[in-house]
């Protein structure tokens, strides 16, 4: 599926929240010539800092649940949404990529994602394996798989 056709078609612009990908899905959309025509960028919050700074994501959540959980991703995707944008689509990514920092609850290659538009908001985790950076990358795709499947059905192209 090409993300660029379907968003180009829906006339929704994107926008990516992402933490353990650290820019990576947001740099494979802007590698893409015409891209500036329907991204309207990231924010790279790794920290809990940033989440809370920037996303407004509750801090008893993340002391609750953690940064990687999936009501952090859920609260990371609908931050910007709550600003008058309009035709607008977000997806956020937070995990673990490791090779350190995981535990048996929260393995690494736990991603926790969420995506929201004219849909709702849809909410999944995956654990992916590999090294560091396949999972980043992975995470990646799977994020922009799906974001571009939930844009094609809106439409129903």
């Amino acid at each position: 599926m090409d993300l660029a056709f379907f968003t180009r078609k829906a006339g929704v612009k994107i926008i990516l929240l992402e933490s353990c990908t650290g820019g990576l899905a947001s740099a494979w959309i802007t590698s893409l010539n015409g891209s500036s025509s329907w991204f309207e960028g990231g924010l790279i919050t790794y920290s809990n800092f940033m989440k809370k700074f920037f996303l407004k994501v509750n801090e008893e959540d993340i002391q609750t649940h953690g940064a990687v959980s999936r009501k952090v991703a859920k609260e990371m995707a609908v931050a910007l949404l709550k600003e008058p944008f309009l035709n607008i689509v977000t997806a956020s990514i937070t995990g673990l990529a490791g090779p350190i920092g995981g535990s048996k609850k929260k393995p690494i290659g736990l991603v926790y994602f969420s995506w929201a538009g004219p849909w709702g908001v849809d909410t999944k985790s995956k654990i992916f394996k590999g090294s560091r950076q396949q999972i980043r990358e992975q995470a990646a795709l799977y994020s922009l798989t799906f974001l571009t499947k939930k844009i094609a059905a809106v439409k129903q192209f």
